[in-house]
Protein backbone atom coordinates (compact mmCIF):
# COMPACT_ATOMS: atom_id res chain seq x y z
CA UNK A 1 0.00 0.00 0.00
CA UNK A 2 1.55 3.55 -1.16
CA UNK A 3 0.55 6.18 1.41
CA UNK A 4 0.37 9.75 0.37
CA UNK A 5 3.11 12.50 0.52
CA UNK A 6 0.90 14.78 2.94
CA UNK A 7 0.63 10.98 5.35
CA UNK A 8 3.98 10.01 4.95
CA UNK A 9 4.92 14.05 5.77
CA UNK A 10 3.11 14.41 8.56
CA UNK A 11 4.01 10.68 10.04
CA UNK A 12 7.67 11.47 9.95
CA UNK A 13 7.66 14.72 11.33
CA UNK A 14 6.20 13.26 14.43
CA UNK A 15 8.68 10.08 14.37
CA UNK A 16 11.09 13.38 14.42
CA UNK A 17 9.78 15.30 16.63
CA UNK A 18 9.08 12.36 19.28
CA UNK A 19 13.25 12.48 19.36
CA UNK A 20 14.47 14.04 22.68
CA UNK A 21 17.51 16.84 22.62
CA UNK A 22 19.65 14.30 23.65
CA UNK A 23 18.61 11.78 21.08
CA UNK A 24 19.25 14.49 18.28
CA UNK A 25 21.93 15.24 19.82
CA UNK A 26 24.06 11.53 19.78
CA UNK A 27 22.28 10.69 16.68
CA UNK A 28 23.70 13.71 14.89
CA UNK A 29 26.89 13.33 16.29
CA UNK A 30 26.93 10.01 14.67
CA UNK A 31 25.66 11.30 11.39
CA UNK A 32 28.72 14.04 11.38
CA UNK A 33 31.24 11.25 11.84
CA UNK A 34 30.09 9.19 8.99
CA UNK A 35 29.65 11.96 7.02
CA UNK A 36 33.36 13.19 7.68
CA UNK A 37 34.61 10.16 6.51
CA UNK A 38 33.14 10.09 3.13
CA UNK A 39 35.37 9.91 0.26
CA UNK A 40 32.65 12.53 -1.68
CA UNK A 41 33.55 14.68 1.44
CA UNK A 42 36.86 14.90 1.89
CA UNK A 43 37.68 15.89 -1.93
CA UNK A 44 34.99 18.62 -1.76
CA UNK A 45 35.82 22.25 -1.95
CA UNK A 46 32.90 23.82 -2.29
CA UNK A 47 29.75 22.44 0.55
CA UNK A 48 26.96 24.26 0.90
CA UNK A 49 25.13 22.74 4.45
CA UNK A 50 21.91 24.09 6.10
CA UNK A 51 20.99 25.55 9.42
CA UNK A 52 18.90 23.01 11.23
CA UNK A 53 15.28 23.52 12.12
CA UNK A 54 12.54 21.67 14.62
CA UNK A 55 14.70 18.84 15.52
CA UNK A 56 16.35 18.19 11.82
CA UNK A 57 19.55 16.74 12.29
CA UNK A 58 22.01 19.32 14.08
CA UNK A 59 24.34 20.70 11.43
CA UNK A 60 26.36 23.45 13.82
CA UNK A 61 29.04 21.30 14.32
CA UNK A 62 29.16 20.36 10.51
CA UNK A 63 29.45 23.85 9.31
CA UNK A 64 32.40 24.81 11.69
CA UNK A 65 33.98 21.40 10.53
CA UNK A 66 33.42 22.66 6.86
CA UNK A 67 35.48 25.63 7.77
CA UNK A 68 37.75 24.46 9.99
CA UNK A 69 38.47 21.83 7.21
CA UNK A 70 39.63 24.86 4.68
CA UNK A 71 36.22 24.11 2.73
CA UNK A 72 34.20 26.87 1.36
CA UNK A 73 31.30 26.62 2.63
CA UNK A 74 27.91 27.44 1.94
CA UNK A 75 24.38 28.00 3.34
CA UNK A 76 21.10 28.56 1.53
CA UNK A 77 18.62 31.58 2.31
CA UNK A 78 15.27 32.78 0.99
CA UNK A 79 14.52 35.69 -1.25
CA UNK A 80 11.00 37.27 -2.46
CA UNK A 81 10.94 37.18 -6.46
CA UNK A 82 9.70 39.78 -8.83
CA UNK A 83 7.06 37.42 -9.08
CA UNK A 84 5.91 37.47 -5.24
CA UNK A 85 6.93 33.64 -4.79
CA UNK A 86 10.06 32.66 -2.87
CA UNK A 87 13.09 31.57 -4.35
CA UNK A 88 16.35 29.77 -2.82
CA UNK A 89 20.07 30.86 -3.51
CA UNK A 90 23.34 29.95 -2.04
CA UNK A 91 25.95 32.27 -0.17
CA UNK A 92 29.48 31.48 1.07
CA UNK A 93 30.12 32.15 4.91
CA UNK A 94 33.09 32.50 6.96
CA UNK A 95 31.96 31.58 10.57
CA UNK A 96 28.31 30.51 12.44
CA UNK A 97 28.23 34.70 13.21
CA UNK A 98 27.33 35.50 9.99
CA UNK A 99 23.74 33.67 10.11
CA UNK A 100 21.06 35.38 11.53
CA UNK A 101 16.94 34.19 11.75
CA UNK A 102 15.56 34.34 8.24
CA UNK A 103 12.09 32.90 6.12
CA UNK A 104 10.55 30.52 8.30
CA UNK A 105 12.50 31.49 11.14
CA UNK A 106 15.41 29.66 9.66
CA UNK A 107 19.02 30.42 9.83
CA UNK A 108 20.22 32.15 6.71
CA UNK A 109 23.42 34.28 6.21
CA UNK A 110 22.52 38.04 6.77
CA UNK A 111 21.77 39.69 3.80
CA UNK A 112 24.73 42.24 4.16
CA UNK A 113 27.42 39.38 4.38
CA UNK A 114 25.87 37.61 1.39
CA UNK A 115 28.57 36.41 -1.18
CA UNK A 116 26.42 34.54 -4.15
CA UNK A 117 27.22 31.10 -4.82
CA UNK A 118 25.84 29.36 -8.34
CA UNK A 119 24.75 25.97 -8.18
CA UNK A 120 26.99 25.00 -11.04
CA UNK A 121 30.03 25.87 -8.84
CA UNK A 122 29.03 22.91 -6.16
CA UNK A 123 30.56 19.98 -4.98
CA UNK A 124 28.56 18.89 -2.33
CA UNK A 125 25.33 19.86 -1.28
CA UNK A 126 24.01 18.74 2.34
CA UNK A 127 20.03 18.42 2.37
CA UNK A 128 17.61 18.72 5.02
CA UNK A 129 14.20 16.80 4.58
CA UNK A 130 11.18 15.24 6.72
CA UNK A 131 11.66 11.62 4.68
CA UNK A 132 13.19 9.20 2.33
CA UNK A 133 13.39 6.16 1.18
CA UNK A 134 16.05 3.05 0.64
CA UNK A 135 15.88 4.51 -3.11
CA UNK A 136 17.18 7.79 -1.93
CA UNK A 137 14.09 9.53 -2.61
CA UNK A 138 13.32 12.83 -0.64
CA UNK A 139 10.22 14.52 0.42
CA UNK A 140 10.78 17.60 1.76
CA UNK A 141 8.40 20.44 3.60
CA UNK A 142 6.38 20.63 0.08
CA UNK A 143 7.98 24.49 -0.84
CA UNK A 144 9.94 23.09 -3.48
CA UNK A 145 12.97 25.02 -2.93
CA UNK A 146 15.89 22.14 -2.81
CA UNK A 147 13.91 20.14 -6.10
CA UNK A 148 14.52 23.50 -8.09
CA UNK A 149 17.81 24.23 -6.59
CA UNK A 150 19.22 20.77 -7.14
CA UNK A 151 17.80 21.00 -10.40
CA UNK A 152 20.59 23.89 -11.08
CA UNK A 153 23.33 21.68 -10.08
CA UNK A 154 26.18 20.39 -12.06
CA UNK A 155 26.16 16.54 -12.79
CA UNK A 156 29.34 15.79 -10.35
CA UNK A 157 27.93 17.42 -7.66
CA UNK A 158 26.69 15.06 -5.08
CA UNK A 159 23.35 15.56 -3.47
CA UNK A 160 23.67 13.93 0.32
CA UNK A 161 20.78 14.15 2.82
CA UNK A 162 21.15 13.54 6.83
CA UNK A 163 18.69 12.10 8.14
CA UNK A 164 17.88 9.84 11.33
CA UNK A 165 16.76 6.19 11.17
CA UNK A 166 13.32 7.28 12.16
CA UNK A 167 12.45 9.10 8.62
CA UNK A 168 13.87 6.46 6.41
CA UNK A 169 10.20 4.87 5.16
CA UNK A 170 9.63 1.49 2.60
CA UNK A 171 8.42 4.04 -0.41
CA UNK A 172 8.11 7.49 -0.56
CA UNK A 173 6.00 8.62 -4.15
CA UNK A 174 7.95 10.41 -6.08
CA UNK A 175 6.93 13.68 -8.78
CA UNK A 176 8.07 14.37 -11.73
CA UNK A 177 10.42 17.88 -10.15
CA UNK A 178 11.15 16.04 -7.00
CA UNK A 179 15.17 15.46 -7.40
CA UNK A 180 16.39 12.23 -6.13
CA UNK A 181 19.62 11.86 -3.55
CA UNK A 182 23.32 10.32 -4.28
CA UNK A 183 23.38 9.20 -0.69
CA UNK A 184 20.87 9.64 2.74
CA UNK A 185 23.22 9.72 5.78
CA UNK A 186 21.72 8.18 8.92
CA UNK A 187 23.30 7.63 12.28
CA UNK A 188 23.45 3.87 11.07
CA UNK A 189 24.85 3.91 7.85
CA UNK A 190 24.95 5.13 4.52
CA UNK A 191 22.11 4.51 2.10
CA UNK A 192 23.74 4.79 -1.58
Amino acid sequence: MEYSKEHIRKTALKLRQSLTREQVSLKSEAILNRLAGLEEYKKSSLVMLYADFRNEVATGDMIRMCIEDGKRTILPYIVRTDEGGRAMYASQIASLEELCPGAYGIYEPKESARIAVSPLSLDMVIVPGVAFDERRNRLGYGAGFYDCFLAQTRGGCCKAALAFEVQIFPSIPKGVHDVCMDMVVTEDRVIT
